[in-house]
């Protein structure tokens, strides 16, 4: 190794200044790497610097994003509180709603069995008013029949009175008054039972009642009468004959 002595250069020698040769290489890579540390320095500061307004950046959306979240739970509460009023308004119109279709079924079934009650009614009515107008359409029968059976019974009486004939007047007044024969006895009997199977149906007809039996005195007066002649009888029997017909007629138009 070379003693550094040997390469130093004496200039002058006599002013008394010293003078060395150094090496530049050293100096410069000491220069370089003071620049790229300047270099790396600046490059430094501005990425931190971005770095910075990044995070604020960050901060600002941060805020922004818990303001909105505020905001929206805000009004998501408001509209909870009004969903929550419109439920209990929803509740009371079902409960109402409810109520109506109660009180409906029940106003139903009160029509169903009001419907059920007036129907039953009407029809025991319909019956009854039918039974009542076949009793009336067979009381009816059996008087135009028993009417019938009087006009023949006292056609028949009148047939034998006019065959038979009357006692003399002088017979009559030896005897006293003339006792009825055993034919118009029964005429009579017959014509009380008619009278009183007519009375039966005297309150279905008023008109009825009136005429048989002012039909039915008149011939029992006239059977009964003992001084009339056999003209005066044939005369009242052609009148009762005459009302007994159109008694038959009223019955059997009704």
């Amino acid at each position: 190794m070379s003693d550094p002595s040997d390469n130093e250069v004496e200039i002058n020698h006599g002013n008394g200044d010293d003078y060395e040769v150094v090496p530049v290489g050293p100096i410069k890579k000491l220069e370089r790497r003071i620049d790229e540390m300047e270099q790396n320095q600046q490059q430094g500061g501005n990425s931190q610097d971005r770095v910075v307004s990044d995070m604020i950046d960050i901060m600002k959306t941060n805020q922004k994003i818990v303001n909105d979240m505020t905001e929206s739970t805000h009004e998501l509460k408001n509209s909870v509180e009004d969903l929550t009023h419109k439920m209990d308004e929803v509740v009371d119109n079902m409960n109402s709603f409810m109520d109506l279709l109660k009180e409906a079924s029940e106003v139903d079934m009160e029509g169903e069995v009001m419907g059920d009650m007036e129907s039953r009614i009407s029809r025991a009515i319909g019956d009854e008013m039918q039974d009542v107008a076949s009793d009336i359409k067979d009381s009816n029968q059996e008087v135009v029949e028993n009417l019938n059976n009087i006009n023949e019974s006292l056609r028949r009486a009148s047939a034998s009175q006019e065959s038979q004939g009357f006692a003399p007047s002088n017979q009559q007044s030896g005897s006293g008054s003339p006792q009825p024969s055993s034919q118009q006895q029964s005429q009579r009997g017959n014509g009380r039972s008619n009278q009183s199977n007519s009375g039966r149906q005297a309150n279905r007809s008023k008109s009825m009642n009136s005429d048989g039996s002012t039909g039915i005195q008149s011939r029992q007066s006239n059977n009964g009468h003992s001084g009339s002649n056999s003209d005066a009888e044939l005369g009242n029997i052609g009148d009762n004959s005459d009302r007994m017909e159109k008694l038959k007629k009223k019955f059997s138009e009704e």
